[in-house]
């Protein structure tokens, strides 16, 4: 009885992540990004860094979102290195954002989240 039920449950969290949380990360991450644009602009010093490293980063999930995202100069070597990585799926390596190594194997999408390019881009983003 308890497989048959979380087996019931799959499409409807299916559809709740393609038709209202996938939509509710792009709103969420657009606003984040917004404002880790505005902290850079008016930070500086280590304090800058910090908020260009939180752009990029926020640039990274936005463009796994969506690929027609435009990447601003001042993060584009950062981003653009941080999607291949994440793309090649090559395991534990240096992050070009952050200052540690990530598991990089870990963001090729599985289970139900290979249904969909919609799906697909939601793991990458959570992840």
């Amino acid at each position: 009885m308890h497989r048959v039920l979380v087996t019931s449950l799959f499409p409807l969290l299916r559809s709740l992540e393609e038709k209202e949380f996938f939509p509710a990360l792009i709103v969420l991450t657009r606003s984040l990004q917004a404002d880790a644009l505005a902290q850079y602009q008016s930070l500086a010093g280590d304090l800058r860094e910090a908020a260009r490293r939180n752009v990029a980063f926020l640039k990274v999930a936005y463009r796994a979102l969506d690929p027609a995202v435009e990447i601003p100069a001042m993060v584009q070597s950062l981003v653009t290195a941080e999607l291949s990585l994440i793309e090649q799926h090559a395991g534990f390596t240096e992050s070009p954002i952050f200052i540690y190594r990530e598991d990089y194997s870990q963001y090729v999408p599985r289970g139900h989240y290979t249904r969909s390019e919609t799906l697909k881009r939601f793991f990458k983003t959570m992840m």
